[in-house]
């Protein structure tokens, strides 16, 4: 689930606001780290961090495969959300038109 700007105004009031993370998890639904994420900016870099130590000891074939396994999770994204959202289906066809012209 995608966050929304003021869910995430909300939850950045409620954490500054001392609310127990437990209580924000509730709400939302979401994991600690989301919250940790849009609320700490050291969590946040010492997560990007981390990812790019772990992605550069991974060999090229692993690499190959990670890179196949998004490009085919962005496929289908692309597709469900093509056929169930129609402002999303127009801007697709709106720039698809434009290339198109070119």
């Amino acid at each position: 689930m995608k966050l929304t700007t003021e869910q995430i105004t909300e939850i950045i009031f409620m954490k500054n606001s001392k609310i127990p993370t437990k209580e924000i998890i509730g709400k939302f639904q979401i994991a600690k780290g989301t919250i940790y994420w849009h609320t700490n900016p050291l969590y946040r870099e010492r997560l990007r961090k981390y990812q790019r130590e772990w992605y550069s000891k991974l060999t090229k074939e692993q690499k190959t495969k990670i890179f196949e396994s998004k490009k085919d999770y962005q496929r289908i994204y692309h597709k469900e959300r093509y056929e169930r959202d129609d402002e999303f289906r127009k801007k697709q066809q709106e720039s698809s038109k434009r290339s198109n012209k070119k």
